[in-house]
């Protein structure tokens, strides 16, 4: 393997590992905060979010554009004509927090710390309705070097993975050429045949772990792509040219 000039990480399976998804709790968590002193009832407000976020995300996932979290918030704001105690990003880290308790995954840390060594740059491109500093401030607090030049949520664009133009800010952002880059992901469609179609040499981490999100064998994908299965991999495959 040719030494990349930068390597762009996904953020879910990749990054960090999320083994509970329960939007029940994220709905408490965000009544826990509500600061208004008429408050909604519990049962409804709880299901309301429920049932919204599985409308929002089923949306998102047929057509591949962003749908901000700060619109769902907005409409509970408003909806039920209350306030909540803690700020935007604060909000949305309470809530994704109770519905996911985060685990960074097993050998990132060295990975990073030996890719800072080699002096490849990094970055992190995430499809995720939550903001930019609501993901950074997850993944900085799992991992203890982290590097990341910058990070990208597709809350704050529209565009979704496969979009190129995600692909393409990334390069932008970087300065570099497609040719320069690797990007590491864990989902066939979004990650690595976007990255493929996108120019940039895409590696399938396909972590042998379980997952509420982990994809089903039968999806694969349909570019050439380098693939492993520990993020020590990566770093042995580049070490050794």
């Amino acid at each position: 393997m040719q030494k990349p000039k930068m390597i762009f990480f996904d953020y879910g399976h990749t990054l960090v590992y999320e083994d509970k998804f329960d939007l029940t709790e994220g709905g408490e968590a965000l009544y826990e905060h509500i600061k208004t002193e008429q408050k909604p009832d519990r049962d409804t407000f709880v299901q309301h979010t429920v049932d919204l976020y599985m409308g929002l995300s089923r949306a998102r996932r047929e057509v591949y554009l962003e749908l901000p979290c700060d619109c769902f918030t907005r409409y509970l704001r408003e909806y039920y004509d209350i306030e909540f105690d803690v700020d935007e990003t604060e909000l949305q880290t309470a809530y994704w927090d109770a519905i996911s308790p985060p685990h960074a995954m097993p050998e990132i840390d060295e990975l990073l710390q030996k890719l800072h060594s080699l002096g490849i740059r990094t970055a992190v491109i995430s499809n995720l309705w939550y903001n930019t500093d609501v993901l950074k401030g997850r993944i900085e607090r799992l991992i203890p070097h982290t590097y990341f030049e910058f990070y990208i949520s597709t809350h704050a664009y529209g565009f979704r993975k496969p979009h190129k133009e995600i692909f393409d800010l990334a390069l932008k952002k970087a300065n570099l050429k497609n040719t320069d880059c690797l990007y590491v992901g864990d989902e066939p469609f979004a990650d690595i045949d976007g990255a493929g179609q996108a120019g940039i040499t895409p590696v399938w981490f396909e972590a042998e772990m379980n997952c509420p999100y982990k994809f089903k064998a039968e999806n694969v994908p349909q570019v050439p792509c380098i693939h492993i299965h520990r993020l020590s991999e990566l770093s042995e495959r580049i070490e050794n040219g």
